[in-house]
């Protein structure tokens, strides 16, 4: 009876034996157990704080075998490792996220992968008698980010394999949105769906960029390199490399007379602020400060690079405005505009301007402007009023054609309250144009937003020599003759050269000195042929049919968005010279296309604003509103305030004003119908 009990427990007791004992296992699990034994009890102390081990069988080769594991964690959605870490034994693979923040970054997981996480997979592997086995050590906390926060997607690292085939269709000169429908077919096979994840929905500006890195001119094809660029660069990286401070007291010291560095710590924070006038602008501002100054903003700026820019300007003795002063600051405030302005007063305590005009904008800084300048006046552009209005009306309910009597009576009823000669006088036309028109909501943002600064842009509250509307017309133009192209630098280092830089040209071209870079590198239409030729066409990626993003040829990684209509590019090429390569290489391009030429288009939106009453005479001047654009053309000489004057070119507002004399004809043809008859007569 004993004899079978024993028999009957018999397999039980050899299972346990098998569970407990290596004598019953495989040489290979015998293998996998001990090493399990050995990493477990060297890493007991670190499991509790997040850290887990494994150990596997490796079949096939150890890269296979990494990929693999790593990709079920990223299929597991546990993250991403890459960036391997190769020592004597061991591999090390750290979270995509794991570089630490630097500089002024924050760490803000959705604008930078740089958040410094600890998540980690390492590999070692070790060979046994018959198999090779895998310790396999991990964390998969991840910190400094968020794998739920689908936000934090939009700058992942695109995918591998997408990235070979994004490549291989760049090399078979395949264009932008062809590449993109093959990234949508290929997502729909894989499963993809969560278009805000980088890694599978790449944008266009990735691919541009792809394809730049994949397709550079060498140098000596695209310019004539010479001494005098090369020493112009080594001097700049060796200013960014030594610092903002070095920077303004060493090479730039002739024209920065003041500079407060930026610190962030301590009870009291200062922001930064960088005064920039060389002794050529003192003996301006001195000479032709005391009537206008006019002040602008680059409101990219602080969006850009963290620095916003303020440019003063002053009219000379030819009648062409002249910058006198540049401020850097790190903070959009008043009171750090007030503290600037006091050392531009130091300068020239002799120069009392009669009146200030200013940004729409900034009509809040008039206080800290008077508390400098006590005598002078405050004023505000009308035109930008006139635009402000116009885009308003434009978002209410009488923004359809159908409505364009009312819009045409309330831009008419919004000149008569500029030309006001008293505020009373003013009062009244507001109160005939609300019985008028009956639109309770634009009188409301009328009378909240403007009639409350009504003294800085109507007439009776300037002098009989600030009465004269063409310095509204000069200002309009300053945005895109002395700010342009500065929201394009990123580091203040480079932004601050770049306004040097600016101010030497504007004064070498004052003076007609020859600009040495059209003689070493060629003009910007031989250089946009000579990019033509060697395939710059593929690069260039389409927004719609008129802008476009064009690729810089000389600094990486680097593109502008440039507009075909209003001729105007984000580069950092200033206006008075001329047209920059970009533009040339549109107006190429857009020479050889099918359909509707830019002259056409101009034509048609001239038109457009004509039938729409989106126009209205204003003394000397036409203002044509169009495209979310403004033109100011003077009547009697037609130059206007847009870019593509600046060019020679007749732009919307000349076009108009031509319509509107009679002198050409209002043209109703659509774009789709040039295209048809483009392709007929093809």
């Amino acid at each position: 009876k004993y004899f079978f009990r024993i028999l009957k427990l018999q397999p039980e007791m050899d299972l346990i034996q098998e569970k407990h004992s290596i004598c019953y296992m495989s040489l290979a699990d015998a293998f996998l157990c001990r090493l399990r034994q050995e990493a477990e009890s060297r890493t007991k102390c670190r499991l509790q704080k997040g850290i887990g081990v494994d150990v596997l069988p490796v079949y096939g080769k150890r890269v296979s075998f990494m990929a693999e594991y790593l990709s079920k964690l990223y299929e597991q959605k546990k993250g991403m490792f890459c960036k391997p870490k190769t020592f004597s034994r061991q591999i090390i693979y750290e979270c995509e996220r794991s570089n630490p923040c630097r500089g002024t970054s924050s760490g803000d997981p959705t604008k930078t992968r740089a958040n410094g996480c600890s998540a980690y997979v390492s590999f070692m592997f070790e060979e046994g008698a018959t198999i090779t086995a895998c310790i396999i050590r991990y964390r998969l906390t991840h910190n400094g980010h968020d794998l739920a926060n689908r936000e934090e997607s939009k700058v992942n690292r695109i995918d591998n394999t997408l990235k070979i085939i994004i490549e291989d269709k760049i090399s078979q000169e395949i264009n932008t949105n062809e590449i993109l429908a093959e990234i949508s077919r290929w997502n729909k096979v894989k499963g993809n769906v969560d278009h805000k994840d980088r890694r599978f929905f790449p944008s266009r500006q990735d691919i541009m960029q792809l394809a730049l890195s994949m397709k550079k001119p060498a140098k000596n094809e695209i310019v004539a390199t010479s001494e005098l660029t090369k020493n112009k660069k080594r001097i700049e990286k060796d200013a960014n490399s030594d610092g903002l401070s070095r920077l303004v007291k060493s090479e730039l010291r002739d024209c920065c007379i003041f500079y407060q560095s930026r610190t962030t710590t301590g009870t009291n924070p200062r922001p930064l602020i960088i005064v920039l006038q060389n002794p050529e602008q003192i003996g301006t501002f001195s000479l032709n400060g005391h009537h206008i100054i006019f002040i602008d903003k680059n409101y990219e700026g602080l969006c850009e690079y963290g620095s916003a820019v303020y440019v003063l300007i002053v009219i000379n003795d030819g009648g062409n405005p002249c910058p006198i002063a540049y401020i850097v600051t790190s903070t959009d405030d008043d009171v750090v505009l007030g503290e600037a302005l006091q050392k531009l007063k130091a300068k020239c305590p002799e120069v009392k301007p009669k009146a200030f005009l200013i940004d729409c904008d900034l009509r809040h800084f008039a206080t800290v402007i008077n508390n400098v300048y006590k005598e002078s006046e405050i004023l505000i552009p009308w035109y930008q009023i006139m635009q402000r209005v116009h885009s308003w009306l434009m978002k209410s309910p009488v923004k359809e054609k159908e409505h364009a009597d009312v819009r045409k009576v309330i831009l008419q009823d919004l000149l008569e309250v500029k030309n006001s000669l008293s505020k009373s006088a003013l009062d009244i036309t507001v109160s005939e144009m609300r019985e008028q028109i009956q639109f309770d909501d634009f009188t409301s943002m009328l009378r909240n937003d403007w009639l409350s600064c009504s003294p800085k842009w109507c007439k009776y509250g300037r002098t009989s020599f600030l009465e004269n509307i063409s310095f509204d017309r000069i200002f309009m133009k300053l945005q895109h003759q002395f700010l342009k192209g500065l929201h394009t630098k990123r580091a203040v280092e480079e932004l601050v050269h770049l306004i040097a830089d600016n101010i030497t040209e504007y004064r070498n071209f004052g003076i007609g000195l020859v600009n040495m870079c059209v003689v070493l590198e060629g003009t910007a239409s031989e250089q946009a042929q000579s990019l033509l030729q060697q395939g710059w066409s593929m690069l260039i990626t389409w927004e719609d049919r008129w802008c476009a993003h064009v690729p810089c040829h000389n600094t990486p990684n680097t593109a502008y968005k440039v507009n075909l209509l209003t001729l105007d590019c984000q580069c950092p090429v200033q206006s008075f010279i001329g047209m920059c390569v970009h533009l040339y290489l549109l107006f190429t391009i857009s020479q050889s296309r099918d359909g509707p030429t830019p002259e056409q288009e101009r034509y048609r939106l001239a038109s457009e604003a004509f039938e729409n009453s989106d126009f209205i005479m204003d003394d000397d001047s036409c203002i044509t509103l169009h495209n979310k654009s403004m033109c100011v053309t003077q009547i009697n000489n037609r130059i206007c305030t847009c870019p593509a004057s600046d060019f020679n070119v007749e732009c919307v507002g000349m076009i108009l004003l031509k319509i509107a004399e009679g002198i050409e004809e209002a043209v109703t043809y659509s774009v789709n119908s040039i295209v048809k008859a483009n392709s007929i007569e093809s």
